[in-house]
C-alpha cells in the first residue's frame, strides 16, 4: 500500500484579495503557475467555504487564467468553461465586492498539480466544482 502524500506541506496560500481590486488592476495576480481559489468571504479557507477551486500550468500563470474569470463586462464572456460561467453569473448576481480570490505559486508536474487540485477539491468541496468530486487521488483529502 502506498502512503498518501499531504498536499498542504507544498501549497501555501496568498491572503485573500477582492474581485473588484483584481478587475482594476490584473498586475496585481502574478504570472506563476499554481493554484487559486475563490471564496464568498475573506476568513480562513475550511471546507464548506470555498466556491471554486482551480490550477494552471498555462504560460501566464495563474493571471493568465484569470482573464476568463476577469473580464471587465461577466455578460461578455466568451467561455464554455463550466467553473467560470459559475464565477461570471456569481459577480453579476452579487457583485465584484463580494467574492475573494487567493492563490498559491508551485511549479510541479502536470499530473502532480492535478492530483493536489483533486484533493483541494475534495477537501474544500468547491462549491461550483463538479469534475474531481469522486476522483481517486493520491494525496490526502483530510
Amino acid at each position: 500500500m502506498t502512503a498518501r502524500m499531504d498536499w498542504q506541506q507544498w501549497v501555501r496560500f496568498n491572503p485573500p484579495r477582492r474581485l473588484s481590486v483584481l478587475t482594476s488592476n490584473k498586475l496585481l495576480i502574478p504570472d506563476y503557475e499554481g493554484f487559486y481559489i475563490f471564496t464568498d468571504r475573506p476568513g480562513p479557507l475550511k471546507p464548506g467555504n470555498v466556491l471554486y477551486v482551480g490550477e494552471t500550468g498555462m504560460r501566464g500563470g495563474i493571471r493568465a487564467r484569470m482573464g476568463t474569470y476577469l473580464i471587465p463586462d461577466p455578460k461578455q464572456t466568451k467561455t464554455s468553461h463550466k467553473g467560470a460561467l459559475f464565477i461570471l453569473a456569481t459577480r453579476l448576481k452579487q457583485g465584484d465586492d463580494t467574492l475573494w480570490l487567493r492563490w498559491a505559486g508551485i511549479e510541479i508536474d502536470r499530473q502532480t498539480r492535478q492530483q493536489i487540485e483533486t484533493a483541494m477539491i475534495q477537501h474544500y468541496r468547491g462549491a461550483f466544482n463538479s469534475r474531481q468530486t469522486g476522483a481517486s487521488t493520491s494525496f490526502d483529502t483530510f
